[in-house]
């Protein structure tokens, strides 16, 4: 497992790259949906996979679309909110999700123990697949726009 996370880590570098170049492409707004939507997908499939090849280049897959839509997702965020608070809004989002996603451990581990770990991938994936709409309906679309400086700021 060792093997294949260091792979599979490595691999997440060109994830962020090509990313966040698909989402200078063709915006943020769909990008990152696509790849989490997408991941979501496989993460469930992943429960049902037996042989350890199969399992390799599907997390691979997965991992490449989880990395690349988190990473590009630090730069969205920064740029939703207004100079004049946007340290402190990202560091305090990040914080809230931190702690929330510190409970994922447990989760998973309860589920894994009462069923299998193949039982919480579908929770997991689940997460993912609430992006795809939280994003096409609710996220604006901020590529190549002028970002606002202070609170309350007309931009355009």
């Amino acid at each position: 497992m060792g093997s294949y996370l260091s792979i599979w880590m490595f691999c997440a570098i060109f994830a962020y790259w090509i990313c966040g170049w698909l989402c200078d492409v063709f915006g943020r707004r769909w990008v990152i949906p696509a790849f989490a939507v997408t991941a979501a997908i496989l993460l469930v499939a992943m429960g049902h996979l037996d042989s350890p090849s199969s399992l390799f280049w599907v997390g691979l897959a997965t991992n490449f679309l989880i990395a690349g839509s988190f990473g590009t997702g630090l730069g969205y965020s920064a740029e939703l909110l207004p100079t004049q608070i946007r340290g402190t809004g990202i560091g305090a989002s990040f914080a809230i999700g931190t702690g929330l996603a510190s409970t994922a451990p447990l989760i998973m581990g309860m589920i894994a123990t009462n069923y299998s770990i193949a039982a919480g991938l579908p929770l997991l994936a689940l997460s993912f697949l609430l992006l795809g709409p939280l994003f096409i309906w609710f996220a604006p679309d901020v590529t190549r726009k002028e970002l606002t400086d202070f609170v309350g700021q007309k931009v355009g």
